[in-house]
């Protein structure tokens, strides 16, 4: 099921993920970046692109991430969707977001 912004979070965690490769800070973050990126993309499947503004650092992109998917209606999330959910909140709280 779509949920609202689905794109936009996908494009936010592959900035992060591109951010993430080029910054020594956010070596520790690389692989849960990286995996919520696959899980967006699966969420996003098959959605209208979208090309948002984008953060300037991985920590900015994570929070807007986080911050979009905890407004989704966890009833209707796939279990891609709520495994995305979880690792956002998880790693947003873990980088101080």
């Amino acid at each position: 099921m779509s949920m609202p912004r689905d794109y936009e979070v996908f494009v936010l965690l592959d900035h992060a993920n591109e951010l993430a490769v080029h910054d020594v800070c956010a070596d520790r973050w690389l692989l849960d970046v990286t995996a919520g990126m696959y899980l967006a993309s699966d969420v996003a499947c098959g959605e209208p692109e979208v090309a948002p503004e984008l953060p300037t650092t991985v920590r900015e992109c994570v929070a807007r991430a986080a911050q979009l998917t905890a407004q989704w209606d966890s009833a209707e999330l796939t279990p891609s969707g709520r495994m995305l959910v979880a690792l956002l909140a998880t790693l947003a709280a873990e980088m101080g977001c």
